[in-house]
């Protein structure tokens, strides 16, 4: 017997798949310097490496490089931006000061991160992709195969994600433009010297250089939620795949509950053997199929706890990152609006937006997960266990007590669950805390008075 050597080996092919999903991210994430792997071609596909002398790694220290000299600029121009921007009191100061320093050492930080645990995001990378090509190849038709080929059975689930990924993309690209527009026309409308006599040209123009360059580089952050939210993505991909299949294992959905029925009034009417319904031929599961979406499911779980413990960290960061940056934005923005600088304000409108944004983005992906386990369960509760084999019918309700019990979520080290319900008591905290800068912000005009 010859052995098979047409085609690459599954592994590429499931790696280039994703790729091909995120490949819009990865390339503005390259651009601005936060992804500094290359994405290689070889004779098998695509994957990704590290090169030392490489476009994103270039990128990657000329951001750091670039951030560094905003860090010299806007420390030598301190005061000016302080008068330029109206803000006087130690709370608005403080505030405006955290709100810098967040944005330069995420900045900082996640580049030289990633540029340090090059090896061991592509170790994490690659045992995703393990995972995934084995459900991927658990069936030799191809009923799980992950692709978005037209000629795939599920290409428009895993088509759906891409889509998902370039519109997410170029949504917050669209957003950052028009922040650096609003923020540009405002200074020259608004921020004149006939505005500010006491302040020249020049003050204002490095008074604004550093607020412009500190709105974009915190805006970028947006981009970096991206390889948070892609793996949920894919893990619900395939799980809206194993539901799909789950609705051929007994034929059509809705004739199952059909076939119980007229399989029921037969075993009433007739009063046979209970034996004989369960060989009925009206009713007919494919236990091959069943089996294959149990075993899928399970490797779905083990991805899970393996993401849940890789990215405790970078979640748990980027909530609290996003959480103090919406923070110090409301504070500084009700501030302006408390003083006529509207525009101002509005200048922060955009950047808060964005901050949302990520902690939106990152629940209701995670929300989905348990969403689509729900619909999975449905399937296997509705599946007539009399046409089952013994071993069969133990599985079956083993998982089916297993999906009731243990429901799929994305819990970063069990320090929290992460769906949108975070996101409401994440902004009801933020609101206490914004009433309570506020009153001493209150307090402290109150005593200069």
């Amino acid at each position: 017997m010859e052995r098979e050597s047409s085609g690459p080996p599954p592994t590429a092919v499931v790696e280039t798949t994703l790729i091909s999903l995120i490949s819009l991210g990865i390339r503005v994430s390259q651009g601005i310097g936060y992804f500094p792997l290359s994405i290689v071609k070889s004779k098998n596909g695509y994957k990704f490496a590290f090169n030392r002398c490489s476009f994103p790694l270039i990128c990657s220290f000329s951001i750091i490089a670039c951030q560094l000299f905003l860090i010299i600029l806007w420390y030598s121009s301190f005061v000016d931006t302080m008068v330029l921007m109206g803000l006087h009191r130690s709370t608005e100061v403080i505030s405006f000061i955290v709100t810098g320093t967040l944005i330069a050492f995420q900045t900082v930080f996640k580049r030289v991160s990633f540029i340090f645990k090059h090896q061991l995001v592509i170790n994490r990378w690659g045992n995703f992709i393990t995972d995934l090509t084995r459900i991927s190849s658990s069936d030799k038709d191809g009923n799980f195969r992950i692709s978005i080929d037209p000629c795939a059975k599920h290409c428009e689930i895993f088509t759906r994600v891409k889509t998902s990924v370039r519109n997410t993309v170029l949504g917050s690209m669209i957003f950052i433009l028009v922040m650096m527009s609003q923020i540009v026309g405002g200074f020259l409308l608004f921020s004149i010297p006939a505005k500010r006599p006491n302040i020249q040209t020049g003050l204002n123009m490095m008074g604004i250089i550093p607020v412009v360059s500190w709105s974009v580089m915190g805006a970028v952050n947006v981009f970096q939620s991206l390889f948070v939210t892609f793996p949920i993505q894919v893990v619900n991909a395939c799980l809206e795949m194993i539901d799909t299949e789950m609705g051929h294992v007994c034929g059509n959905v809705e004739d199952w509950e059909e076939n119980l029925i007229i399989a029921e009034t037969e075993k009433t009417e007739t009063i046979i053997d209970p034996q004989a319904v369960k060989v009925s031929p009206l009713i007919v599961v494919d236990e091959k199929k069943l089996h294959l979406c149990i075993s899928n499911y399970h490797l779905l779980i083990k991805i899970l706890q393996r993401y849940n413990a890789s990215s405790a960290n970078l979640i748990t960061f980027e909530i609290t990152y996003n959480s103090m940056l919406i923070l110090t934005y409301l504070f500084i923005g009700f501030t302006w609006i408390s003083t006529g600088e509207i525009n101002a304000a509005l200048s922060r409108l955009i950047p808060l937006v964005l901050c949302v944004k990520i902690i939106y983005h990152m629940g209701t992906e995670a929300g989905k997960v348990e969403i689509n386990q729900r619909k999975i369960l449905r399937k296997f509760c509705h599946i007539p266990r009399q046409v089952l084999s013994p071993e069969m019918r133990d599985r079956v309700s083993s998982i089916i007590h297993e999906l009731s019990g243990d429901a799929l979520k994305i819990e970063p080290d069990s320090f929290f669950t992460l769906n949108r319900r975070l996101m409401t008591s994440i902004l009801s905290t933020v609101l206490t805390f914004l009433v309570v800068l506020i009153q001493f912000r209150d307090g402290e005009r109150r005593k200069s008075d």
